[in-house]
């Protein structure tokens, strides 16, 4: 065998065995190893990626605006206040009148208790409206004004009242006088021996219930 046929011989058994050992020790080829890179490069480096958490409530979508909140009004109702009723007439009404001396006022004055004989008014919703002035030739002139009402009153039961004081008491007599819309009515109280004499011509309107007054 010459020299030429050996050296080929030789250099194929040497490609076989290449061949043989490269299966045996299952070494990467090229391919495998851009593959390799390639799934690495593929893996999240946790330190740079970005903070994907999602938070409920406070994520928006890309390019949406940014609603913004505003607090309702109040619209809570409120009631309408209350309206007191007018104030009613009296001028047409009757009374009775009721005169007192108390002993603290060692007889120098006595109370005038006045109120409607028909219910008018509800206990503590109501009040007579009333004015008294004193002059040196008619003596004390009361006037009675109007029925105030405080609260709502749909059941009347009690009357209108009002009570007023007159003092001092001359020695011998003290005239007065009721003033009710535009009617007058006048009268006096007379000193008689300790007692209080009430003179009241015209009971048309006012009554008094009692004309002697023991101080």
């Amino acid at each position: 065998m010459n020299t030429r046929r050996k050296f080929t011989i030789l250099t194929l058994l040497f490609v076989l065995m290449t061949a043989i050992a490269c299966q045996k020790t299952d070494l990467p080829g090229p391919d495998a190893d851009r593959s390799d890179k390639e799934a690495r490069s593929a893996l999240i480096d946790p330190t740079t990626a970005p903070d994907t958490t999602s938070v409920p409530g406070n994520a928006s979508k890309p390019g949406e605006k940014e609603e913004q909140i505003i607090p309702p009004s109040d619209t809570t109702s409120r009631p309408a206040p209350t309206q007191k009723p007018a104030p009613v007439s009296l001028a047409g009404e009757k009374f009775l009148v009721r005169a007192a001396a108390p002993d603290s006022l060692n007889g120098k004055g006595v109370f005038l208790f006045i109120s409607s004989e028909r219910n008018l008014g509800c206990i503590g919703a109501n009040y007579t409206s009333y004015g008294i002035k004193e002059q040196e030739d008619t003596g004390f002139e009361i006037r009675i004004g109007d029925l105030i009402f405080v609260d709502k009153c749909d059941q009347p039961d009690s009357p209108a009242t009002a009570a007023t004081l007159i003092h001092p008491l001359k020695e011998s007599e003290t005239m007065f006088s009721l003033h009710i819309g535009t009617k007058k009515y006048q009268g006096k109280i007379t000193r008689s021996n300790g007692r209080l004499l009430i003179e009241w011509p015209d009971e048309s309107q006012f009554k008094f219930s009692d004309k002697v007054v023991n101080p």
